[in-house]
């Protein structure tokens, strides 16, 4: 028995010396003295022993806390005012942590030297509902070295019942009850601890009734005046671009029933493609214009058969004669960058940089020449309403979340600011070309726009929840969300096209319509139609039309302009022709870069050792 009793005291002796630090607390007395506004005046005297050369100690004292209740948007703070220490060097704030330096930089320390620390503490808000309390760690679990020689007192203004006290003692989370005294017709509680190892706390929760704090009241919710404004910004901005849009951006009506049986006059097949949906692609419009040149005698193509089994023929194509003095530079840039040399194939576009150069140049042309195709001053007006709009989603984001500056205020921004800008990402295209999109095509966009809109507006109705803001600030939130919407909708389709551009997105509309009907074979194809079927299916391959084929009974020769042996005497052959040629070259992209594309609530229980605020501990510098 004796054996066991003196390993266990080495065993602790031993734990004790791993866990020492360069100093010692020897002894170390808390009072406590609380005002009936909750204010706490505390005094803290040290008796410190220094094991090694030291300047001082300092003393951290918490007043930011994770809030109980779980809200991560709403810490619990802490007021700490009326400091006061023995040899106070400086003081810092820093991560939620008060931390004062006692010392003299210039000096050592005795080997024994008392400090006394004094100061104010008192929580911002009640955090209860039914009862009042008071959760305070009396020695914080942050001591990074044993205490010895406790004594602890608190002075309460109002008497408390002995049933409504809890003391615990030792590792954070713990339950171990302590020992404590009541008295002074139960207005005054005192304890000691003879020993108290490193990391472990004295924790001390009183519960009383309702409104025992008279002052500690709930926090007072100042934002009312900022959520107006925030409401007030998303009125004015979805106002303002209503009203600029009627006068300045709403769209002429234009009739695209018809149809024409010839390709627009002075438009290119990979202009069409462009004013049909204000998008270009390499495989599109960039190949359809490689067919145009060759029925204009510009050019030849040959199919080289593949040398390997399960792979597609590939493509080459010989330079016969340059293009008109006249062409547009966005044709020329095109036509310049395939044929850097007389006869090129697939894999000599890819590597000498097609792709970019059709990006850089080609578009860039393309975009410059259609500019006439929209008014100057909707265009304008379109890129302000939009930089605006995301600029007062922002402003009212950030108003709504005065409450709770920092992390919510992040994150209602970007549900403001992203279904906004999708919203007008969405908008601006169908301005462009959603009169003729498909009727798939519009039930996609308008599921996908629906869902990212309802996402955004679950997202900011949940961080208003998890933030505990009010019902007002709440429904200001979900008014202001759908005013930017409209207004960032509005802004999308304010660029007006202008006179000359609905002119031509009229012709391309109405043929379109022709190459449809007579791929679909609702029209039979003339005679005429036949001497330019070349032409046709060039732009057919530009205005993304697609067929089977199997409505239309019509007999097609070679063209002198294509050798090899993919050739069926059809019209299909054609379009087979021209989509494998853009597959082709899709096939040498990805060989040879492996893409294809360029308060309430509460604790209800006794209370954890280490749970209470205050504390921080300290250590020695």
């Amino acid at each position: 028995m004796i054996k066991k009793i003196l390993s266990l005291l080495f065993l602790s002796l031993f734990i004790i010396g791993i866990w020492a630090a360069n100093y010692e607390i020897e002894s170390y007395d808390i009072e406590i003295k609380a005002d009936k506004d909750g204010w706490l005046n505390i005094t803290e005297t040290l008796n410190v022993r220094f094991l090694e050369k030291s300047h001082g100690i300092y003393r951290d004292i918490q007043y930011t806390f994770d809030n109980p209740n779980g809200n991560s948007f709403d810490p619990v703070k802490a007021e700490i005012e009326n400091i006061s220490a023995t040899s106070l060097y400086k003081t810092e704030k820093e991560d939620g942590v008060l931390r004062l330096t006692l010392g003299n930089p210039k000096e050592y320390a005795k080997d024994n030297e008392t400090y006394k620390i004094q100061y104010r503490y008192r929580l911002d808000y009640n955090r209860t509902e039914g009862y009042d309390e008071l959760y305070y760690n009396i020695v914080s679990p942050a001591w990074d070295t044993s205490i010895k020689n406790i004594t602890w007192s608190v002075s309460l203004p109002s008497p408390i019942e002995r049933d409504r006290i809890w003391v615990t003692e030792g590792k954070e989370g713990g339950t171990r009850s302590g020992g404590f005294d009541l008295g002074r017709n139960n207005t005054y509680l005192e304890g000691e601890k003879e020993l108290l190892l490193p990391y472990s706390a004295i924790t001390l929760r009183l519960e009383m009734d309702k409104g025992y704090w008279k002052g500690w009241a709930t926090q007072k919710d100042n934002s009312t005046p900022f959520v107006i404004s925030g409401l007030v910004i998303a009125f004015i901005f979805t106002l303002s671009a209503m009203v600029f849009w009627t006068l300045f951006g709403k769209d002429k009506p234009i009739d695209t029933s018809g149809i024409r049986n010839t390709p627009p006059e002075g438009i290119n097949p990979m202009e069409a493609g462009f004013i049909i949906d204000q998008s270009t692609s390499v495989e599109k419009e960039g190949f359809a214009m490689i067919f145009k040149w060759a029925e204009e005698g510009r050019l030849t193509i040959r199919e080289i058969e593949a040398t390997k089994k399960g792979e597609k023929p590939s493509f080459s194509f010989t330079k016969l004669k340059d293009l008109d003095f006249s062409a547009k530079e966005s044709e020329k840039a095109l036509f310049d960058s395939i044929f850097f040399k007389d006869e090129v194939t697939m894999e000599d576009m890819v590597n000498h940089g097609f792709a970019n150069d059709f990006i850089s140049k080609v578009v860039k042309n393309l975009t410059k020449e259609n500019k006439s195709h929209k008014e100057r001053k909707s265009v304008i007006l379109q890129g302000v309403f939009l930089s605006l709009g995301l600029i007062c989603a922002v402003a009212s984001a950030i108003l709504f979340s005065q409450r709770h500056m920092g992390a919510l205020s992040l994150l209602m921004v970007l549900c403001f600011v992203i279904p906004s800008f999708l919203t007008a990402l969405v908008f601006s295209l169908y301005s462009e070309s959603g009169k003729i999109w498909n009727k798939t095509s519009k039930i996609i966009v308008l599921v996908l726009t629906f869902l990212v809109l309802l996402i955004g507006l679950l997202f900011n109705i949940l961080l208003v929840n998890e933030a505990q803001l009010s019902f007002f600030t709440l429904t200001c939130v979900i008014i202001s969300y759908f005013m930017f919407i409209v207004g960032m909708a509005v802004s999308g389709l304010m660029d007006k096209k202008s006179d000359e551009g609905n002119e031509k997105l009229k012709a391309c509309v109405e043929y379109r319509n022709y190459l449809s009907s007579l791929l679909e074979g609702k029209i039979k194809p003339t005679e005429e139609d036949k001497k330019i079927w070349g032409t046709h299916m060039a732009y057919a391959l530009a205005l993304g039309l697609k067929t089977k084929g199997e409505n239309l009974d019509l007999d097609m020769p070679q063209p002198t302009w294509f050798y090899g042996p993919g050739w069926n005497n059809g019209w299909f052959t054609y379009y087979i022709l021209f989509h494998s040629c853009s597959s082709s070259y899709s096939t040498a992209v990805f060989h040879s870069t492996g893409s294809t594309t360029p308060g309430g609530g509460g604790f209800s229980s006794s209370g954890f050792s280490g749970g209470g605020f205050s504390g921080g501990g300290g250590g020695s510098w």
